[in-house]
């Protein structure tokens, strides 16, 4: 048989876990709310510390992206040629580079316009450059659809004998921004 001290002693240590588990359940919502606070408030610190540095990053990277966009494209062939290979070329990614005719291309990133390429006649031979574009998000963001086209219409000048050579590179000037603060390049040389 169990001493009486002894059983009090038993009963002291289940009011002392039943007081433990009943100040979990008061407080446990309390701690809760504080750990997801603190972790919420430490992931938004870490976002924004890395917004701000690939905004940094993506403005150091617009005057290349410009200089991408302004490598013209020389095809040593009459315009009326020149316009049957970049037809060509434009026919293998025709969702990316639309026929908007009358020598025009267009450069696909959102909208089908959001980049106007034209063929300019340049003596006997024809020039491929982008006339304008549109930049998303505040940055011109046609450069690698553009290195494309312009690889696509190498190759296929070179698929039907025509020679394609760099170009005099394009220099642009930026419009006023619309409401989403994105604007129009246009060219200027």
């Amino acid at each position: 048989m169990r001493s009486a001290s002894l059983t009090r002693m038993d009963n002291l240590w289940y009011i002392v876990g039943a007081l433990i588990v009943v100040a979990i359940l008061v407080a446990g919502p309390s701690i809760r709310r504080r750990v997801n606070r603190a972790a919420a408030d430490a992931g938004a610190r870490a976002g924004q510390r890395f917004a701000e540095r690939s905004i940094a990053k993506a403005d150091d990277q617009v005057p290349a992206m410009l200089d991408q966009l302004g490598q013209t494209v020389v095809l040593d062939a009459p315009e009326q040629r020149a316009r049957e290979i970049v037809t060509q070329a434009a026919a293998k990614r025709a969702k990316d580079h639309p026929d908007l005719g009358d020598g025009t291309f267009g450069l696909r990133f959102a909208e089908p316009t959001d980049g106007i390429v034209r063929l300019v006649p340049d003596g006997t031979a024809t020039r491929v450059q982008v006339e304008s574009f549109r930049e998303h998000g505040g940055y011109p963001m046609l450069m690698p659809v553009w290195k494309t086209f312009r690889d696509e219409i190498t190759k296929a000048a070179a698929s039907v004998g025509v020679t394609a050579t760099a170009g005099p590179v394009q220099t642009y000037t930026r419009g006023a921004s619309t409401e989403g603060g994105s604007a129009t390049w246009t060219r200027t040389s």
